[in-house]
C-alpha cells in the first residue's frame, strides 16, 4: 500500500464513502441524553432522598400515637383508655321480634297506605307480610306483583343490608315498602 491509500482505504462501490472525523466528537441531543453532566445526577440523587426522607417522616407522623412523652414506638402497643367495664355489648343490632310499619306514598292512582310486618330473629327477618289497601285497578295490580315476589328478596336476609328497588315491575310500592323497613329498623333498634 502507498501512502496516498494509507488512511483512506478504497471501498467497494456500492458502500457510500466514509467520512474520518478529527477533534473532539460534537455534542448531539443524543450525546447531550446519553452522557449526563455529574452535576444533574447529584441533583436527581439528592431530590431522590429527600422524597424519601419525607415519606417516611410523613408517615411516621400520621403513624403516630400520644404516649407519656408525646410520642410513641410504631410497635408498642397501647392499651384502650375509651373502653368501658361494661361487658361487651350485643353483637346485633335489632331486638328479636315482630314489628309492623305503616306507610302512605302517593301513585299515579292518588295516595294509599301500606301495612309491612316484618319477624326478626338475631337481625335476619325471618318471615314478613305485605297488605296494600289500593283503591284503583292499576295500582292494585302492581300491589298484587309485588305482594308475589318480594318475599323471595326479603325472607333470610339482614334487616341492616336489606335493599330493595324495583319487584316485579313495581317502583313506587317497592319504595313504599322500604320507607316502612325503615320504620321497622328504628322500632328494633337496640
Amino acid at each position: 500500500m502507498d501512502s496516498k491509500n494509507a488512511y483512506h482505504p478504497v471501498l467497494p462501490e456500492s458502500l457510500p464513502p466514509i467520512e474520518v472525523m478529527t477533534g473532539p466528537k460534537p455534542k448531539t441531543f443524543q450525546t447531550i441524553v446519553a452522557e449526563p453532566q455529574k452535576s444533574n445526577v447529584h441533583a436527581g440523587a439528592i431530590a431522590i432522598a429527600t422524597i424519601v426522607i419525607v415519606a417516611i417522616g410523613v408517615w411516621y407522623t400520621l403513624g403516630e400515637t400520644p404516649s407519656r412523652n408525646g410520642f410513641a414506638d410504631p410497635l408498642t402497643v397501647l392499651p384502650n383508655t375509651n373502653a368501658s367495664s361494661t361487658p361487651l355489648a350485643s353483637k346485633f343490632q335489632y331486638k328479636d321480634g315482630t314489628y309492623t310499619a305503616s306507610s302512605t306514598f302517593n301513585t299515579p292512582g292518588g295516595f294509599h297506605t301500606i301495612d309491612v310486618t316484618l319477624v326478626i330473629k338475631d337481625d335476619i327477618i325471618t318471615d314478613s307480610t305485605f297488605v296494600g289497601n289500593a283503591q284503583n285497578q292499576v295500582s292494585a295490580g302492581y300491589e298484587k306483583r309485588f305482594n308475589e315476589a318480594y318475599k323471595s328478596r326479603v325472607v333470610g336476609q339482614d334487616l341492616r343490608s336489606l335493599s330493595l328497588s324495583v319487584v316485579n315491575g313495581s317502583s313506587v310500592t317497592t319504595q313504599g315498602f322500604m320507607t316502612s323497613v325503615t320504620k321497622i329498623r328504628a322500632k328494633a333498634a337496640v
